[in-house]
């Protein structure tokens, strides 16, 4: 529980996954190296949970939050992974995102 930490300057930010179904694995950048990896090294964990892409207001305001910024992979890149000349260092997953939000 975070909710004891409500103040209003507070912010919450957390990734998470887009579904990946087999159909999809092709289609999403380093999503089929991603789940070949989790497999391969982390076979007891699993995913608990994945957001549609479109669903993330909704699951906000269910857990009480309101959203401030939702980053899809290639935003995350061009906001976190450029050198100082403005070339992309890095890829990110296809599958991730990045979400920021505050306390309702």
């Amino acid at each position: 529980q975070i909710r004891h930490c409500n103040h209003p300057e507070n912010q919450i930010v957390f990734d998470y996954s887009i579904p990946l179904s087999e159909d999809r694995l092709d289609k999403t950048y380093g999503a089929k190296a991603f789940m070949q990896a989790m497999r391969q090294h982390h076979a007891d964990e699993e995913f608990l949970f994945s957001i549609d892409d479109g669903k993330i207001e909704a699951f906000l305001t269910n857990n009480k939050l309101d959203m401030i910024e939702c980053l899809h992979n290639e935003e995350i890149e061009h906001k976190y992974l450029l050198d100082q000349n403005g070339e992309l260092i890095g890829k990110i997953t296809g599958n991730f995102r990045f979400v920021r939000a505050k306390f309702k």
